[in-house]
């Protein structure tokens, strides 16, 4: 079992597929999308971010959990990209979530056989990224209130109504990855994956999250990325969304990313700057 997660649009469908081929897995896609499991519905907050510190109980999310580790609470969108004839005959699962950063230190204490992969994406890329899928329209009361309720910061002065949505998105971006850095441990950090790294070196990217699998096929999982376009190069992208980011709104992304001691990148530089295990 391998969870992996990362804030949406780091490149964790991309990381998934080469996991997946890597270890002749099945993959469990988003098992806590707040409309698209019926199961997971009535236990997730309304905006779909769950927030629990590594020491909480939390037993009704340690259940959903549980089944969902042990191939349980299917629906159709979380077997799309698989069958449930290969999940039945599978050994091994890949379980990608985008809403679970908040949460890992406590999945790392409530199961320790999970092996839990985290994956960074520049918060520049990320938020363009979100932007241009339309993230951006998102309820200012489904971004912003968890993400600073997760910081222990009051919402209207970290991020108020009238701000960019740059503001808002930068703020969920910082609490899933300061979270996650903060509370998960330090071996986990160890195999953290970079999303630049992957584009630009993606066998060294893979045989760190692959690190404890001695059978895994890193030729294969290599074969499977998309090749890397001129956009997806950390370089070309980080010019490119200068035109989606006004100057000014950068700058405020910046002071933001200080404010809360969130260092692995730099907002003007395109690749990381400091790795998290340090």
């Amino acid at each position: 079992m391998l969870f992996l997660v990362g804030s949406g649009r780091s490149g964790t469908t991309a990381l998934m597929e080469a996991l997946i081929a890597g270890l002749g897995a099945q993959p469990i896609f988003e098992p806590l999308h707040p409309r698209m499991s019926p199961v997971a519905n009535p236990i997730l907050p309304v905006h779909g971010y769950p927030r629990i510190s590594p020491t909480e109980d939390a037993p009704a999310m340690r259940a959903l959990m549980s089944g969902v580790f042990e191939g349980r609470h299917l629906s159709k969108w979380t077997t799309a990209q698989t069958s449930f004839r290969g999940l039945r005959q599978t050994k091994r699962l890949v379980v990608k979530e985008v809403r679970a950063a908040r949460m890992l230190g406590w999945v790392e204490n409530q199961f320790p056989d999970v092996a839990v992969r985290y994956m960074v994406r520049h918060p520049a890329a990320v938020v363009s990224s979100m932007l241009k899928a339309d993230w951006g329209s998102w309820p200012w009361a489904h971004v912003v209130p968890p993400a600073a309720a997760a910081l222990g910061v009051d919402a209207d002065d970290v991020a108020p109504r009238s701000s960019p949505h740059s503001r808002w998105l930068t703020l969920l971006w910082i609490a899933d990855n300061a979270l996650a850095t903060r509370e998960l441990a330090h071996e986990t950090l160890r195999t953290t994956v970079y999303y630049e790294e992957l584009v630009t070196e993606p066998e060294r990217a893979l045989a760190t999250a692959a690190a404890a699998y001695p059978h895994f096929d890193l030729g294969r999982a290599v074969r499977s990325l998309d090749r890397p376009s001129q956009m997806a190069s950390p370089e070309y992208g980080h010019k490119k969304r200068d035109h989606r980011i006004p100057a000014p709104e950068r700058r405020d992304m910046s002071s933001m990313l200080r404010d809360f001691g969130v260092d692995i990148y730099a907002m003007e530089e395109p690749l990381p700057t400091r790795r998290a295990d340090l």
